[in-house]
């Protein structure tokens, strides 16, 4: 399926703003439940085949059971690096 430009240009955006600065979209989700279920909702429609009817595949109980999972384990803020970080992992001393 070929998406629409606008629509890659906006996915192109989210990838860039997720691998450079991932705490920052985090910040919302992680504050609250309303946008941390709101982020999640807007993410299951986007990636999924749902045609924008997200309940034709998912059921309320299975996208209210992700947020709650994300909500009472603290972790929709702990981002996992898409790329490997360079540089020193730990502080050898010179001498």
């Amino acid at each position: 399926m070929v998406r629409p430009p606008v629509a890659r240009d906006a996915a192109d955006r989210y990838l860039h703003q997720q691998s450079t600065r991932p705490l920052t979209l985090s910040c919302g989700p992680a504050d609250s439940p309303t946008g941390l279920l709101a982020w999640l909702v807007e993410k299951y429609r986007a990636w999924s085949d749902c045609g924008g009817n997200l309940s034709s595949r998912f059921s309320d109980d299975f996208l209210l059971t992700q947020a709650s999972l994300y909500w009472f384990t603290h972790t929709i803020g702990s981002p996992t690096p898409s790329r490997p970080r360079s540089g020193p992992t730990t502080n050898t001393p010179s001498g």
